[in-house]
């Protein structure tokens, strides 16, 4: 999700953010519903925590990178 979110960013600015940085920015571009998902990515990221994420924020984590990936495509075009 980290990785797909600076993806985006690099696509939607041209240039290449951290990956707390691009998190921040991919997050703010999220439905709200979702942000707390990338959220909680980044502070993973930040601490090095992990822990059993449950399955509804699994699905939540793909349906964000869809988002993702669907807002950079559209972009392009």
């Amino acid at each position: 999700m980290l990785t797909l979110a600076r993806m985006f960013v690099t696509l939607e600015t041209g240039r290449i953010a951290g990956t707390s940085a691009a998190a921040l920015e991919a997050s703010s571009r999220l439905a709200s519903r979702h942000q707390s998902v990338m959220e909680r990515a980044r502070q993973e990221y930040l601490t090095g925590a992990r822990s059993e994420w449950a399955l509804a924020e699994a699905e939540g984590t793909a349906q964000a990178d869809a988002e993702l990936a669907q807002s950079a495509r559209s972009r392009q075009a």
